[in-house]
């Protein structure tokens, strides 16, 4: 049987940290996500359950205040097309 690493306020808090160290450590990142574990329910069917993950995106107002429905995060952005 597979042991699960449970998802906790200090494994988010680890992968919150090495998110950031990893996004801001590679510039031409948009985003940069961890796993911080599984959140296994009970009364759930073993071996099923949510695995949890952190993720940080790069923002831009200027990217928001042009197309809002991209909330600013640049992962979002939309193509430009070439003229």
């Amino acid at each position: 049987m597979a042991r699960y690493r449970q998802a906790t306020g200090n494994s988010l808090l680890r992968a919150y940290n090495r998110a950031v160290k990893g996004i801001e450590e590679e510039k031409n990142f948009m985003a940069c996500e961890r796993d911080a574990g599984f959140i296994m329910p009970k009364g759930w069917p073993k071996g099923h359950g949510y695995q949890v993950f952190v993720k940080v995106c790069r923002f831009s107002q200027v990217l928001l205040d042009n197309d809002q429905e991209s909330g600013g995060l640049l992962v979002n952005a939309k193509p430009r097309r070439k003229a």
